[in-house]
């Protein structure tokens, strides 16, 4: 449980309200939109992909996204996070692509469960190859049941893909035209999760409508490797460097050791 220590929540990085199973079943309870969601809880490591499969032919899937209880593929989303077709055979790469990225090489913990989802198309470039950025998501910082602020905003978003000349022409024309207000989601969010500060991500497809995909603490841990207080969650460039300075200005040098009494009040 994050502990509130000189303005700041802090926890591990990987606690269980940063984890899915920590916020998902309230988040799909709430009138805004988020993605059809099964989730498959691991044995053994595993998940049940029979059971993945038979979910996906139900629902008429023929490819889907797949996270783990933690987060998806950061480095390999087209491998790692994406099933290509209802099969066995191609639900377990999927899983397995997944879990040796998350395990082996990030030496991050799967969590509880996988959570499989119906795929958003967030496609706007006609370039595989292209560097340029292509902002498909808008991350909102809340707390006490109000926004903060947003990162990128929601008209970076629209005029940094209308400037790419390589955006689909449709989503540009889109883009342009038909984004849909999404204050009034953010803010049901923000008055639901009223306990710590919180990170919430939409993304916008693109037949522009929005999807909320993720959350999570807006909060600082130690990171042992580099022996500092680091943000958990990304912010605007500028302001995620001061959050660090006055981080390690302002909480004693090494991780803060939780007791029922801190705890008790948070």
């Amino acid at each position: 449980m994050p502990e509130y220590t000189n303005g700041f929540y802090v926890d591990d990085f990987h606690c269980d309200e940063n984890m899915m199973h920590g916020w998902w079943d309230r988040l799909e309870q709430l009138p805004i939109p988020t993605p059809e969601t099964i989730v498959f809880p691991l044995s053994d490591d595993r998940p049940d992909f029979e059971a993945m499969v038979a979910a996906m032919e139900e629902r008429g899937w023929n490819h889907a996204f797949l996270r783990s209880d933690n987060f998806s593929d950061k480095v390999n989303p087209r491998t790692g996070s994406r099933i290509a077709e209802p099969t066995v055979s191609e639900v377990r790469r999927t899983f397995e692509t997944l879990q040796n990225h998350q395990m082996n090489h990030m030496e991050v913990p799967l969590g509880e469960y996988v959570a499989m989802r119906e795929w958003i198309d967030l496609d706007y470039c006609t370039d595989r190859t292209c560097r340029e950025w292509h902002p498909t998501e808008v991350r909102f910082f809340i707390e006490d049941g109000d926004l903060d602020y947003a990162t990128p905003s929601v008209t970076s978003l629209r005029m940094v893909n209308e400037a790419r000349d390589c955006t689909y022409d449709y989503v540009a024309e889109q883009l342009r035209n038909d984004v849909p207000p999404l204050a009034k989601h953010v803010q049901t969010v923000a008055e639901e999760f009223t306990e710590y500060a919180w990170h919430v991500d939409f993304a916008l497809t693109t037949n522009m409508e929005w999807y909320c995909i993720d959350m999570g603490v807006n909060g600082v841990y130690w990171d042992n490797e580099n022996q500092e207080w680091t943000p958990m969650c990304g912010h605007e460039e500028v302001k995620e460097e001061l959050m660090k300075k006055k981080a390690n200005r302002v909480l004693p040098n090494g991780p803060i050791i939780a007791t029922e009494e801190s705890e008790d009040a948070v």
